[in-house]
Order: structure tokens, then sequence, then C-alpha cells
């Protein structure tokens, strides 16, 4: 097995959120982390589906827990969203998290109830122990 199977052999591909935005999301479901190896990307897709001058706040967020209280990940906000579609992508350090993440959206600003589609996963490899 060449270098490059096994280290797609780790990969892991961690869903934080799939659906629509059209108000505060501070329930999305968190994921364990620990058993990442120091570089991770989180990835965020959205697409505005309404309203007039839409804007959109999104951060990544870790606790000591899966039920604890969550706080930003410093360098974990994307760039403000709005109109347009978008692809992001953060480069974190696994090391430096807490235990667990999880996406968190501000409440859509604009008028005309806007809303957005959004996706976003976390990525990176398994430690392999030798």
């Amino acid at each position: 097995m060449s270098k490059l199977t096994a280290a797609f052999a780790h990969a892991r591909a961690l869903p934080l959120f799939v659906g629509t935005v059209d108000a505060e999301v501070d329930d999305a479901d968190p994921v364990p982390v620990t058993a990442l190896e120091d570089l991770c990307a989180v990835v965020l897709h959205a697409t505005n589906d309404a309203g007039t001058n839409p804007t959109l706040a999104a951060k990544v967020q870790h606790a000591d827990a899966e039920d604890g209280d969550f706080e930003d990940v410093p360098g974990g906000a994307f760039e403000a969203l709005d109109d347009q579609d978008s692809l992001q992508v953060l480069t974190l350090n696994a090391a430096a998290l807490k235990p667990w993440v999880k996406i968190y959206f501000g409440a859509p600003g604009g008028t005309d109830n806007p809303a957005y589609t959004a996706a976003a996963s976390l990525l990176g490899v398994d430690k392999v122990r030798g």
C-alpha cells in the first residue's frame, strides 16, 4: 500500500450541518475531534435563497463536552455571507481544539425573509499509532 493510499484510508469527513438557515442555528450537532491529527479543515458551502441585502455570519465553536458551553474557536469565523454563492475553507489545528466542535450560524440579516441553504463539514486525518 502506498503512503498516499494509507493516508486516504485514514481520512475522515464529519458533517457539521446540512439544511436551511432562516433563523439562528445554535443547535447543530457537535462532532468529536480528539482522534484527528493536528491539521483539519472546515468547509462551508452556502447559497442565498431569499431576501433583500441578505447577510449571514458563520463560525466554528468548540466545547469540553458534547452538551457543554460552546465558545468561538480563535480564527474560526468565516467571511460574512451575502447574496452570492459561497465556498469557504478554514484550516484549524485540531490539537488546539476542545474535544467537541460544531458550526454556529447567526440569524440572517436583511429584509424580505432572508434564507440560505448551507452545508458544512470538518475534514481531517485520523491519528495513526505506529
